[in-house]
């Protein structure tokens, strides 16, 4: 009898288990489906054709502080476009900055959805690109780090934020231990421009150790971005109607 309810058992759980997918991401000749799988609010389709999604791209807005939830959000939307088969992404850049990790994790996501599934990330920086978001700018495919005209570019040394609630009590390693961290975490920072903008690390360094706002034809010249593209003005045709009273 006992053999008899865990067979039973068993199949319950094999058959309930058949239709879930699982969740995987790697290269493939098929997109995967994956019918609970939607876009984030920040994520949107844009068809430019009736070749279906071969004439189509996907948009990411990138709006505001950068963080952990846009992570899971960009990635999340290029999960979606890869299983569809939309290998072209814009992403729309608005952003006083955020979190540096975040916007470190963003850019090897981009890197790898640019190497291994063979996807063309366009960015577009709109109004302000400060702080982490020209780090995330660096995620962009070559040629593709797009500054628009009357925008604002800022960078700086790297800024770690603390909060305390109370007594704090330290011992002179544990700062020490804090500083090495801390000078660690620089290096890395600015090693993601050194390469770009053709400097060592402490000529970088040296660069931003003050905060630096630019316009984006100067960022264009230090190499960190690789165009700047007039904010296009399109005319608006209204239709006058006579005053009624």
């Amino acid at each position: 009898m006992k053999r008899v309810i865990l067979t039973l058992l068993l199949c319950v759980v094999l058959l309930g288990g058949a239709g879930i997918p699982a969740l995987a991401e790697g290269p493939s000749h098929q997109p995967f489906r994956y019918p609970y799988l939607q876009l984030p609010s920040s994520a949107f389709i844009e068809a430019l054709d009736k070749s279906g999604v071969k004439g189509a791209t996907g948009h990411i807005m990138m709006i505001g502080s950068i963080g952990s939830i846009e992570f899971r959000e960009m990635r999340q939307s290029l999960l979606y476009f890869k299983n569809i088969g939309i290998r072209k992404v814009d992403i729309t850049l608005h952003s006083e900055g955020g979190s540096p990790f975040a916007a470190f994790a963003m850019v090897q996501l981009l890197r790898k959805y640019q190497r291994i599934h063979g996807f063309k990330v366009r960015i577009m920086g709109f109004g302000e690109v400060a702080s982490a978001a020209c780090i995330l700018l660096q995620g962009a495919s070559p040629g593709e780090r797009i500054l628009m005209d009357g925008s604002i570019f800022m960078m700086h040394d790297l800024q770690i934020v603390k909060f305390s609630f109370g007594l704090i009590f330290e011992s002179v390693s544990d700062q020490a231990q804090e500083v090495d961290r801390t000078k660690f975490v620089q290096r890395k920072y600015w090693e993601m421009f050194a390469g770009p903008m053709g400097k060592t690390v402490e000529e970088v360094n040296l660069m931003f150790k003050d905060e630096l706002w630019m316009t984006p034809q100067r960022a264009v010249e230090i190499g960190l971005a690789d165009k700047v593209i007039p904010t296009p003005l399109v005319p608006i045709t209204t239709k006058e109607y006579p005053d009624e009273e």
